[in-house]
């Protein structure tokens, strides 16, 4: 199924290049739409960008989630050439001329690098707490693959093994072999002795997909806010994607526990910085959430222990409320709120 859609209003650059590799995604989100809109086991995202406070950006064409894990494609505009050496390095016809450029399989690797440290960070959130009777062992080996789609009008000189490089329109049959190739494997995962491969070795469960699916979806930050964010005055607190109100989800978020009576308003009580004294704000990074100091500009990191029972709690954030919530002592605390 189709999780999130191409955003045409998303693109506002009109350079030629830019208009090409808009083009070519566009021909990819086409043929992924056919291939599984109506898959139930098959969850597509387009043009997903994440960024931390620190400004680590990540940018993502189209992302396939599946029950074993997620497959990163990235989109290549070639209306000629290219050329995929035995070492790795890649090259492009331009001009009758052979030119050096970035390899797309290193830059989709960087996404699955971020986008591996930032679910792990939410593992306890995303994933149940055990797998086949042990501790959940989280994303740091979940299987994340890649694959490059290159305009159908262009052709592939390969050196070597490059599967992972194939024409758009091949791309939904290289998706179909890697799920089918993980579902065998989970068939016969009780009898696999190969532990150098993960195929097999994740199962999600619909709720799982679904707490992923939430996660993508609300922590997109569309290049539109960025835009904003860069010409407000330099004494305006930008909008984070902690605190970016993401499109309606069609199934209905986790209410707040009952004993959750009162909101405190940002500043009272809570997060003051151990440095100033100054208010602090709750913003979203890499490996998520923490207090920033508007005063001083330093990080603290938000204590995760129970006072009551020092049990390690979760963080959760409905809409503009962040709150600590306790699963033994069942209770929650409100942590900030970003409507004052």
């Amino acid at each position: 199924m189709i999780c999130k859609d191409k955003n045409p209003d998303e693109h506002r650059e009109r350079d030629k290049f830019s208009e090409a590799g808009n083009k070519a995604e566009e021909q990819m989100a086409f043929y992924l739409k056919r291939a599984f809109r109506d898959d139930p086991d098959l969850w597509v995202f387009h043009d997903l960008r994440f960024r931390s406070d620190d400004d680590d950006v990540c940018q993502i064409d189209h992302l396939v989630m599946h029950r074993s894990g997620f497959i990163v494609i990235e989109s290549k505009s070639v209306t000629s050439k290219v050329r995929v050496h035995a070492n790795g390095e890649w090259e492009r016809l331009w001009n009758n001329h052979w030119q050096g450029m970035p390899s797309p399989i290193k830059q989709a690797e960087r996404q699955i690098e971020f986008l591996r440290a930032a679910f792990q960070a939410y593992r306890e959130q995303l994933l149940g707490k055990t797998l086949l009777g042990t501790m959940q062992m989280g994303f740091r080996n979940m299987p994340m693959e890649v694959l490059v789609a290159i305009s159908d009008t262009g052709s592939i000189q390969r050196e070597g093994d490059s599967a992972q490089v194939t024409k758009a329109d091949l791309i939904t049959d290289r998706i179909r072999e890697i799920v089918a190739r993980h579902k065998k494997a989970r068939a016969l995962f009780s009898l696999n002795l190969d532990f150098k491969s993960m195929d097999g070795a994740y199962n999600f469960k619909d709720e799982e997909v679904e707490a992923m699916r939430r996660w993508l979806i609300e922590h997109h930050y569309p290049k539109s806010l960025e835009q904003e964010r860069k010409t407000q005055p330099p004494n305006i607190v930008a909008e984070t994607p902690a605190t970016y109100a993401p499109p309606p989800i069609p199934q209905a978020a986790a209410p707040l526990p009952s004993a959750m009576s009162s909101v405190p308003t940002a500043g009272i009580g809570l997060g003051k910085c151990a440095h100033c004294g100054g208010q602090s704000s709750i913003l979203w990074g890499r490996y998520g959430y923490y207090w920033k100091c508007g005063k001083c500009d330093k990080n603290m990191p938000i204590k995760d222990t129970c006072p009551s029972c020092q049990e390690k709690v979760r963080l959760r954030k409905d809409k503009l409320r962040f709150y600590k919530y306790c699963e033994k002592c069942k209770t929650p605390e409100t942590l900030y709120y970003d409507g004052a």
